[in-house]
């Protein structure tokens, strides 16, 4: 948060070949304290010796990998990890909208350095409501509500882009501030569910290995995200200077994740309870 405030602050009293150099300099520091802390070594329980036994590295990540095989061709896994694949790649609109903030709305870094500082805030209170009011309410009906919300909040764009605000008298810089602080508000709250749910369907003894196979299909989905969103940006033709189209884009980033949303009930309701039976099934086999 510091760091994102100073970016801003100083952007328009250093160079950018300054500000460069300090922030590669500042990544530097981790590096030296790592040879400073001392980490007690420990002595595993399984050594590859063991693992030489059994039939070497191979053999071992084969049986690792038709475990995880076993575990995720099942519905009650499978399913909420593609729903969760397919709720997170809707279009980006980020790069675009920066663009046309700096550009056409002549915001300031300053004041984009102090927008993400309220949005670092705004989503710490996001995550505080959720663990105080939302944690119980089921998924299907909170990612729901909030998918529903975070359309709106994207659409709420469209104000700004044809200065409806203004016709109400209300600034430029003040409609940003209050849509930018929904939309993240809304964004943490619907993201919130969908870590909960990659935390439930991983089964017991494979939680590790389970968890980083589904944050690397969430990554999976950010990535066609932007890339999506960069490719309608070069097809509408939306550049600096031209943002003519940029409505269509928002349109499209907006209906997106109403598309979707179906998806949802292909979700099991008590899929956590099935994992937790399955993985009790297969260590109870394995004990056999």
């Amino acid at each position: 948060m510091l760091g994102i405030w100073l970016g801003g602050f100083l952007k328009g009293k250093w160079s950018n070949q300054l500000i460069f150099k300090v922030s590669a300099s500042i990544s530097i520091v981790p590096l030296v304290t790592a040879f400073v802390f001392y980490e007690k070594r420990k002595v595993a329980v399984v050594t590859p010796e063991s693992y030489e036994r059994r039939g070497g590295y191979c053999r071992y990540f084969k049986r690792v990998f038709r475990i995880l095989w076993k575990y995720l061709k099942q519905g009650f896994i499978f399913k909420p990890t593609v729903f969760m694949f397919l709720v997170l790649l809707t279009p980006s609109i980020d790069s675009v909208m920066f663009t046309f903030q700096t550009d056409v709305l002549k915001f300031s870094y300053q004041f984009m350095s102090n927008i993400s500082l309220a949005t670092f805030v705004v989503n710490i209170l996001a995550v505080i409501v959720y663990r105080k009011f939302l944690l119980h309410v089921s998924l299907r009906r909170l990612i729901t509500v909030t998918t529903v919300l975070f359309s709106l909040a994207q659409a709420m764009k469209l104000i700004i882009i044809f200065q409806l605000n203004s016709k109400i008298g209300i600034s430029n810089k003040v409609f940003f501030i209050i849509n930018q602080c929904f939309f993240s508000f809304i964004n943490e709250i619907h993201l919130m569910p969908l870590m909960v749910m990659a935390t439930r369907i991983c089964p017991k003894n494979l939680e590790a290995t389970v968890y980083e196979f589904i944050m690397s299909v969430i990554n999976l989905a950010y990535l066609v995200s932007y890339q999506s969103g960069g490719a309608i940006s070069e097809l509408l033709d939306i550049r600096k200077g031209n943002y003519d189209n940029l409505w269509i884009q928002i349109i499209i980033t907006s209906v997106f994740p109403l598309l979707v949303l179906w998806v949802v009930f292909i979700v099991p309701n008590d899929f956590a309870e099935k994992v937790e039976k399955f993985s009790q099934k297969v260590a109870a086999e394995k004990e056999d």
